[in-house]
């Protein structure tokens, strides 16, 4: 009975913070292209066979120092990442750690699962956005045995949007490029 009711709560905790990201969404007006990074295994190495360090990752240089060129064009970073939304602060200390989100220019959204990352890439099209997604879509590192979100790439190849996935991001490897 407890267990349930504590499910039933965080079900709507999360309904009512997913509604309010969607709402922060919207309100995304001013740029043609919106360029969206997941964050675990994609700006950050994720270490095979150890646990998923979210509150200080080994960054992926690489991919940092591409977040940073794409600022630097003026071009809109956003964060979309399926982390628990109690993360949020911890997640955003982390990005500023590494210089790439600043609170007046930048937006981090947390969503509960990698499918879930459909609905707003649908939000960011439906405002007439041209969207870059990056994601390696990959998860289970810890366990040293990488799966893949094969029903969210599914669903990501539908969208009509610009999709860089684990190929692009591992030719980043980690080293600082020139864009």
């Amino acid at each position: 009975m407890i267990l349930s009711l504590k499910k039933l709560i965080f079900r709507l905790l999360y309904r009512i913070w997913d509604v309010k990201q969607k709402r922060k969404l919207q309100k995304i007006n001013s740029f043609d292209q919106v360029c969206v990074f997941d964050i675990d295994n994609t700006l950050t190495i994720s270490q095979l066979g150890k646990p998923v360090n979210h509150l200080s990752p080994i960054p992926r240089d690489g991919m940092i120092n591409y977040v940073k060129e794409l600022i630097n064009q003026g071009k809109k970073v956003i964060f979309l990442s399926a982390r628990n939304f109690n993360l949020f602060d911890n997640t955003i200390d982390w990005l500023q750690h590494q210089g790439i989100f600043d609170k007046d220019k930048n937006e981090l959204f947390l969503v509960h699962s990698s499918i879930s990352k459909i609905e707003y890439l649908k939000k960011l099209i439906e405002s007439n956005k041209a969207v870059l997604f990056i994601d390696d879509l990959s998860y289970n590192h810890e366990n040293s045995n990488i799966k893949y979100y094969k029903e969210t790439e599914q669903e990501i190849n539908k969208l009509n949007i610009e999709f860089k996935g684990l190929d692009f991001i591992s030719k980043l490897k980690n080293e600082p490029k020139k864009f």
